[in-house]
């Protein structure tokens, strides 16, 4: 009986660890020396454990100079220890390169899979991170009134036309929260204005008299 009793337990072990949810894939995420960037940056660090570096162009001889944040400070590494990235706990899965595209880090890390979303804005950097973060619906709700955009349901209208389709239900008192957004340290190094873009041009109105 004590046989039975113990291999039953250890299929019921054996079922929830095949049930068990994905692991989050690890990411770094390097970023210029820009304030809203780097903001953005340490908010996937709270909703996603996402390694940071952070850079800026130096006028000491040296290309770069790069910091790593590690708790609770800025550390500064070496482009040896950038290029092996030795100063990780464990080799990230996927290096995302946020803001800008300096040639010369893309150079240094010498790597196939480096993955890059030229942009400052919040909206489009969520949009291209979204693939390998999977943001659940609360944490767009948060990112969206954190950054002032606005989220589209593209699977409204399919739903609308399937008979099978139901209302979601309200948020109910005592439902888990979204997620507290890190508070952003200061960046390393002198902070500098992202680049300025230019308004789109307002798209052409037909006026019914």
């Amino acid at each position: 009986m004590k046989r039975l009793v113990a291999f039953f337990l250890l299929c019921m072990v054996a079922r929830a660890g095949s049930l068990a949810l994905p692991r989050t894939p690890s990411t770094l995420l390097i970023v210029p020396d820009r304030l809203a960037i780097i903001r953005f940056a340490f908010d996937m660090k709270a909703l996603r454990q996402a390694e940071v570096v952070c850079w800026r162009e130096s006028q000491e001889g040296a290309a770069f100079r790069l910091f790593y944040w590690k708790a609770p400070q800025w550390q500064p590494i070496s482009t040896e220890a950038f290029r092996t990235l030795s100063f990780l706990p464990c080799t990230p899965d996927k290096i995302i390169i946020l803001g800008l595209r300096p040639v010369g880090l893309e150079q240094l890390l010498d790597r196939g899979d480096l993955a890059f979303i030229e942009s400052f804005d919040a909206a489009v950097l969520a949009n291209h991170l979204d693939p390998f973060y999977a943001f659940s619906p609360e944490e767009w709700r948060l990112l969206s009134r954190r950054y002032g955009f606005m989220t589209v349901d593209l699977n409204a209208q399919r739903r609308e036309q399937s008979r099978y389709s139901s209302t979601p239900p309200p948020d109910k008192p005592g439902r888990r929260q979204p997620p507290v957004i890190f508070r952003t340290p200061a960046p390393p190094a002198t902070v500098q204005e992202a680049p300025p873009t230019s308004p789109a041009e307002p798209a052409p109105v037909e006026m019914i008299p």
